[in-house]
């Protein structure tokens, strides 16, 4: 499994997973890898600043800014 970020100003990050992890691993590792990358998006709206990541690959699938940001609040509920 390949995941990518792609940053707005430019720059991707790209992390390469075995397909044998558990899909609960991988999501942990996609949280952990847009947590370098974004503010917690009720935060970031809060401060008035916007996220950096303009698209998420996963899969070879367009990951949706919505998404994310729910796969981010279920993670942070936890």
């Amino acid at each position: 499994m390949r995941l990518e970020v792609v940053r707005e100003r430019g720059g991707r990050m790209t992390k390469e997973y075995p397909t044998s992890l558990s899909s609960r691993f991988l999501q942990f590792q996609m949280i952990k890898a847009l947590h370098h990358h974004i503010l917690v998006e009720k935060e970031a709206a809060a401060a008035g600043i916007y996220r950096e990541i303009d698209v998420l690959v996963r899969n070879h699938r367009v990951v949706p800014p919505n998404e994310i940001a729910n796969a981010m609040s279920e993670f942070w509920i936890q």
